[in-house]
């Protein structure tokens, strides 16, 4: 016996569907990149490496919050370092809006939360406070850091998310890859650190 089924209701499965489908593509249209930056570090204590960083900058036009598309920016960084041997990372982030330039300043906001993203799989960090309480800061550890360095070191696409307050949808923007010439000494400097950091972890577990 046939059942007959609304067609308002076949309507609405549809439009549920189509909801499902394409939200994941109107999320990332929610942000247009217009600049993605990164620059290698080593810091040193007693002479020998204690921390490897990268410092990232990303300028997009903002659609999640704005219908114009203001200008934002992210600015922050992945450090890298050991405490008795389990092998950390820390990531920084702060939020720049440059609305209505060049007749006022650049104002920071609020950062919630911040994570990475590598090939679908999502990393994120233990939060804690920051220096300026309007930033985000967090920590991960092993095994986690042995894939975001590996990512690194592959040169795997690494996005950074993050939003304005908990709850609300994540701005998604990517760490820059590319190292160009004027970062190529940082860069190798950068890989004799995290071979230190990576033996130093190493040399904990024996």
């Amino acid at each position: 016996m046939f059942r007959f089924i609304s067609t308002r209701k076949i309507s609405c499965s549809v439009a549920v569907l189509a909801f499902l489908i394409l939200s994941p593509l109107e999320a990332r249209s929610q942000v247009k990149i217009e600049n993605s930056e990164a620059e290698h570090f080593v810091q040193a204590a007693d002479g020998v490496p204690a921390l490897c960083g990268i410092d990232f900058t990303v300028i997009f036009s903002d659609h999640l919050t704005s219908i114009s598309g203001n200008k934002t920016g992210s600015r922050g960084s992945l450090s890298f370092s050991t405490d008795k041997g389990n092998f950390g990372m820390l990531l920084k982030v702060s939020g720049i809006d440059f609305k209505n330039l060049p007749s006022s300043k650049p104002t920071k906001f609020n950062v919630a939360n911040a994570s990475l993203q590598i090939g679908g799989q999502s990393y994120v960090p233990e939060k804690f406070g920051c220096e300026d309480p309007v930033d985000f800061c967090g920590a991960l550890w092993l095994p986690k850091t042995i894939d975001i360095y590996s990512a690194i070191l592959t040169n795997k696409e690494i996005t950074l998310s993050f939003n304005r307050k908990a709850g609300d949808l994540d701005y998604r923007v990517p760490i820059s890859r590319d190292v160009p010439p004027s970062d190529r000494e940082n860069n190798r400097v950068f890989g004799n650190c995290m071979d230190v950091m990576v033996k130093k972890s190493i040399d904990a577990l024996k």
